[in-house]
């Protein structure tokens, strides 16, 4: 019995250590999904970059800090605690640029219906492709 209370103090404390280094959770985690404009870029060869709806979070330095220092583990951690889940897929969507369309208007409830599982593939598939904070 002992074994299992430090085995889920130690889950739960590490969770907790992974929130606080990007300093949100869902409950906290301020964002706006705004609308982007097609965009012409005359100076790299008229390079035509499509409309779409963008998470914007304001990160503040010690926030930036911490995101460099999660590895994947860390994100797949993050991404899978329902505590942070929601929070850490508008964190990416937002570092990452991706179009967030299908997120505009949907709270918490409404992307674990829809989104979740398709949303957590999607980022651990990204993040080991690209090499993007990995361990």
């Amino acid at each position: 019995m002992k074994v299992l209370i430090i085995i889920l103090f130690t889950v739960s404390f590490s969770m907790s250590v992974y929130a606080q280094n990007i300093g949100m959770d869902n409950d906290s985690v301020d964002y706006l999904i705004e609308y982007v404009s097609i965009e012409l870029d005359e100076e790299e060869d008229n390079v035509i970059t499509p409309s779409k709806y963008v998470v914007v979070i304001d990160l503040t330095e010690t926030q930036k800090e911490g995101i460099k220092k999660l590895s994947y583990k860390d994100w797949e951690r993050l991404l899978t605690d329902i505590n942070t889940d929601f929070a850490s897929n508008l964190l990416l969507y937002s570092l990452f640029e991706r179009d967030a369309t299908l997120l505009d208007g949907l709270n918490r409830d409404e992307w674990l219906k829809c989104c979740k599982s398709d949303d957590i593939h999607y980022w651990l598939k990204f993040l080991t492709q690209n090499k993007v904070i990995l361990e």
